[in-house]
């Protein structure tokens, strides 16, 4: 139940009807997609979207040209797929090219492209897959913008 359309309007998050979910970003429609029944927090980046569920997995569509899904590979996704190995994720937020995820110990990962640093892992290296951020314990939020992340400490 994808499709992709344009769209000129202001960035918004709409629910229509009861199982479809419409992300824009700036002035593009991004997606629409069938709703997991047990969706939970979801973000849209430039051009990705990455939702969770209350059992802590996190999904992810969109383009992945810089491995800003964290499935392992560089490949777009069409439809959601799940990011393996990875749970107890309590929220997730999305920059333009990468992403972050924030478990319920407090940890933070990051991954996709990080040529400014802004993965907050010590280097510019992409990252095709969940890294944790060892410097950043105790963390009770995240946000992300177009090339940077700010962990909020509790």
């Amino acid at each position: 139940n994808f499709t992709s359309q344009v769209r000129r309007s202001k960035p918004r998050c709409h629910f229509l009807m009861k199982a479809t979910l419409v992300l824009s970003v700036g002035v593009y429609l991004v997606a629409a997609l069938a709703r997991p029944a047990d969706a939970n927090p979801i973000a849209g980046g430039g051009q990705h979207t990455l939702i969770t569920t209350p059992s802590g997995n996190v999904w992810a569509f969109g383009n992945n040209s810089t491995c800003q899904l964290g499935d392992g590979t560089a490949v777009a996704r069409m439809t959601p797929v799940q990011i393996t190995n990875f749970t107890d994720v309590i929220a997730v937020a999305a920059g333009a090219t990468h992403s972050l995820a924030l478990k319920s110990d407090g940890k933070v990962y990051a991954w996709g492209y990080n040529g400014w640093g802004q993965l907050g892992d010590g280097t510019n290296l992409t990252r095709c897959a969940p890294v944790l951020l060892t410097a950043l314990p105790n963390i009770i939020a995240i946000a992300a913008g177009d090339k940077k992340a700010a962990p909020a400490k509790g």
